[in-house]
């Protein structure tokens, strides 16, 4: 794709995101769409198995500085492997795979593509940081940003180094 035809699949995606997060949901937990669990690993990364029950991750969030007043509708998996671009035309047509779609904290939203090795063009061992590998996700955080969609991104990555350290000894 050449640059305008890339820009026109991100400003696809984040109209798509901000189409679906104009609705809300005031409960107190981040849930699914039919209220239960929400299968999110990255708000939940050390545990083996992960706690999905709406409770953990919302604590999560808010220890990471999250506004968990309402939540905010969202696919929450929109790397290059769930967007199915037309070919010919280079435009968005369809997305797959909203088994974790649900409600979570705004600030996610953004802070999913500045931390999630998952939305990268592939996974050149994990957390690469390949420009080229990165592409998709460098593209749509900026886009994300200039759209006023706020993130927790350093406040992530410190809390997960620490999960992980704690982990490892």
């Amino acid at each position: 794709m050449d640059e305008d035809e890339k820009q026109q699949c991100v400003s696809r995606i984040i109209s798509i995101i901000k189409e679906l997060s104009v609705w809300k949901n005031d409960a107190i937990a981040i849930a699914g769409v039919d209220g239960a669990q929400l299968p999110k690993s990255w708000l939940d990364v050390v545990r083996n198995p992960h706690e999905f029950t709406p409770v953990t991750p919302r604590k999560n969030c808010i220890d990471l500085g999250m506004d968990c007043s309402t939540f905010v509708f969202c696919h929450s998996d929109l790397g290059p492997y769930n967007i199915i671009v037309n070919p010919e035309q280079k435009n968005v047509v369809g997305i797959i795979d909203r088994e974790i779609a649900g409600y979570i904290p705004l600030d996610w939203i953004r802070t999913k593509f500045g931390v999630s090795w998952a939305m990268d063009f592939a996974w050149n061992g994990v957390g690469s940081e390949d420009p080229l590998l990165r592409e998709w996700r460098d593209r749509v955080e900026p886009q994300l940003e200039r759209e006023g969609y706020p993130e927790v991104i350093m406040a992530w990555k410190n809390w997960f180094n620490k999960r992980i350290a704690l982990v490892g000894s």
